[in-house]
């Protein structure tokens, strides 16, 4: 298959896209506009962030200067990009309940602790990552306010409407 023009426009489109998201973590490097054009603003792009990560200075992109990019843009989106978010409820867990014991527990604890405090009848809670009478108790007012079945385990819907919660309760700290 050839090398399309098109194919060149995408390539010079990421290598854009890499410098500009870069700029947004080190202020030497130009943000340039995204369009497929190999323009002297990229061309000047290109040769700061080579002078800047000790490159050769060529304003071309060779291996050497693309794979620094793909790695100082992977850092930025480290720190520009969103959260990465954890899954510790799987469908392995399917319901958690009295003796369950570990990180899952402690995360759910957390969770209910932090709810409790936007909550007026939901009360704090120990965080020990023991399931126990407590932390049962906790989960049936939790399911009683959100207006669940009362089980005191924590199944999916359970999990999922605590995550909402604790969410929602956090996004306002």
């Amino acid at each position: 298959m050839a090398y399309t023009e098109e194919d060149k426009r995408n390539h010079i489109r990421e290598v854009q896209k890499f410098l500009r998201n870069i700029s947004s973590v080190n202020e030497k490097i130009p943000a340039i506009i995204i369009d497929g054009v190999y323009d002297d603003a990229t061309r000047d792009a290109v040769r700061i962030f080579q002078h800047e990560y000790g490159l050769p200075e060529t304003s071309e992109v060779d291996t050497l200067t693309w794979n620094t990019l793909a790695r100082e843009h992977n850092d930025a989106l480290e720190i520009i990009g969103p959260p990465v978010y954890i899954i510790p409820f799987t469908a392995d867990s399917a319901v958690v309940s009295v003796g369950d014991s570990g990180n899952l527990i402690f995360i759910i604890q957390a969770m209910l602790d932090t709810v409790s405090g936007e909550w007026d009848n939901l009360e704090s809670i120990r965080i020990d990552g023991i399931f126990g009478d407590n932390t049962a108790s906790a989960v049936r007012s939790f399911q009683r306010l959100s207006g669940l079945p009362e089980t005191g385990d924590v199944d999916s819907p359970t999990w999922n409407r605590l995550a909402r919660s604790y969410n929602s309760a956090n996004a306002k700290v």
